[in-house]
């Protein structure tokens, strides 16, 4: 893909018009009164969703060739890889294999026959107290009983059903053993108690266990899932929080005071905002707590944190802003679309349409995994920036409306799954043909000889370096939500289905008609 200029931008029909800037021009905002593009033919259709399930073949092979049961594949080296963020041995010869549980509901809605007979083998093997090591309550959370659920809601098998349960019960609710109900990070499994690892819990990792529990609950009966679970909102909802309904980042899990004090809606509180209202629509809309502190917390983001870029006034950016965060346009346009609320929708557009512009504006087509800007209030009335800042990054802000602060792609699947939520809300197929491009840059960039790997530097145009690790959010997120813009709006329809923070789909209790097509 080309850099960021008026021809390709308009063509994709995403972002803003855009032509060099010379001094202080600024660039006007015509793509918000552009057209819906065309419906895409069933061929081209057809053809795209072949090649996204190829790539998805490729680096289910690679792994399964040189990685399988572990956690990823490092596809340079071909070896075994061990996330960070994980430390549960099922044994003492295989480790956590996130990525066969993460990529298996995949597997099952690109019809993938012996893929999928390959994972639930692996799962049936499992046992969950077979450990000498901790279990990270969070990533266990989204990955495996997230997994396992959307297994389990896929194909009705009682496998999974039965392994959920003994994940939740063995591994996950001991973390809920505490002072205050508040889980620890940690659980040692062997022994059955939660460990408080730095005295810290983080708000995204304790506000991001409802949804699965949630779901374990209605399709048990246990009502204790849920109410573990509710405790953490409950305690959270009578804090006081300035601005409205946003929250610091970490606190004391033993006494509930925070520990920092620092408030985003990226890393660290992310996944926290994206639950409430995904929670809202799971519980049939019955449980308003969940929508009440949604809304307030976007009408703070709208308030106090967004921000517009110099040079560029149609692109708009959230404080704290890395790759990650763009995953709330499509989870804002979801609330604002489900509430009818045109303002919401508004924010949400232009969020889209700016986080496609970090992704459009390289040389490489894709976004860097953190960036900064300009505001336009840091300008002088002859367009000199008040703040200081190099040429190189000078230059950028000018020409892209950002600046890069970390060059490097880890195959993150944030925008796509906005772009995602925008095709299905609107019907717009401007929304998949700028995914199409997303993934065009990613297979031609990331791919190699056995699998994807994370990229060194997204301003170079091969990449750079690559940097050996395919992740299993890859599988289970990014090519998911690739093959699903351009499968047929009833394959998951969001009127019946609510993904959880790692792209693992739950069956509503109750359907909804918010999807336009």
């Amino acid at each position: 893909m080309t850099p960021c200029t008026s021809s390709n931008i308009l063509a994709l029909l995403l972002v803003l018009h855009a032509a060099l800037v010379v001094s202080h021009q600024i660039y006007p905002p015509t793509v918000f009164n552009l057209a819906k593009g065309p419906p895409l033919s069933a061929a081209v259709l057809a053809e795209r969703q072949a090649a996204i399930r190829e790539a998805f073949l490729h680096a289910w092979n690679g792994y399964s060739e040189y990685a399988w049961g572990a956690d990823e594949l490092l596809p340079i080296s071909k070896k075994p890889g061990y996330s960070r963020y994980f430390q549960l041995q099922l044994d003492e010869h295989v480790d956590k294999e996130p990525t066969i549980v993460d990529g298996l509901d995949t597997a099952l809605i690109m019809s993938l026959t012996d893929e999928y007979q390959q994972a639930r083998a692996w799962v049936a093997s499992i046992n969950w107290k077979k450990t000498s090591q901790l279990s990270k309550t969070f990533e266990t959370n989204i990955r495996y009983l997230g997994g396992l659920l959307s297994a389990y809601e896929l194909t009705g098998d009682n496998l999974y059903l039965d392994q959920s349960i003994s994940l939740a019960d063995q591994v996950i609710m001991p973390a809920f053993d505490t002072p205050l109900g508040i889980p620890f990070q940690y659980v040692n499994v062997s022994t059955g108690t939660p460990v408080n690892s730095y005295g810290a819990a983080i708000l995204a990792e304790i506000g991001t266990l409802q949804l699965e529990l949630n779901r374990l609950t209605q399709l048990t009966g246990n009502p204790s899932y849920t109410a573990k679970g509710q405790v953490v909102i409950d305690f959270l909802a009578k804090q006081p929080s300035k601005p409205p309904g946003l929250f610091p980042i970490s606190l004391d899990p033993v006494t509930g005071r925070w520990t920092d004090g620092s408030i985003t809606v990226g890393g660290g509180g992310d996944s926290f905002y994206e639950y409430l209202i995904k929670n809202y629509l799971l519980t049939g809309e019955s449980w308003s707590q969940y929508k009440d502190m949604w809304t307030v917390a976007v009408d703070s983001m709208m308030q106090y944190m967004s921000s517009t870029s110099a040079y560029h006034p149609a692109l708009l950016w959230l404080a704290n802003l890395k790759g990650g965060i763009c995953f709330l346009p499509g989870n804002i346009l979801l609330g604002g679309t489900l509430f009818n609320n045109n303002t919401v929708i508004e924010f949400a557009t232009r969020l889209m349409h700016s986080c496609y512009q970090a992704w459009a504006c390289t040389p490489t087509g894709i976004a860097p995994e953190g960036w900064a800007w300009i505001d336009q209030r840091q300008v002088s009335s002859t367009g000199v920036p008040l703040v200081a800042i190099n040429k190189r990054d000078e230059m950028r802000q000018r020409k892209w409306g950002f600046y890069v602060k970390d060059p490097r792609y880890a195959l993150r699947p944030e925008t796509i799954e906005s772009l995602f939520y925008f095709y299905r809300l609107t019907g717009d197929s401007k929304y998949q043909d700028a995914a199409w491009h997303l993934f065009q840059a990613i297979n031609s960039t990331s791919r190699t000889p056995v699998g994807f790997s994370k990229i060194e530097d997204v301003t170079k145009s091969d990449g750079g370096k690559f940097i050996d690790m395919q992740e299993s959010f890859f599988l289970a997120e990014t090519l998911k939500y690739l093959y699903l813009i351009f499968s047929p709006p009833s394959m998951i329809s969001l009127n019946e289905w609510v993904f959880n923070t790692e792209g693992h789909p739950f069956k509503l209790g109750r359907p909804v008609e918010i999807q336009a097509i």
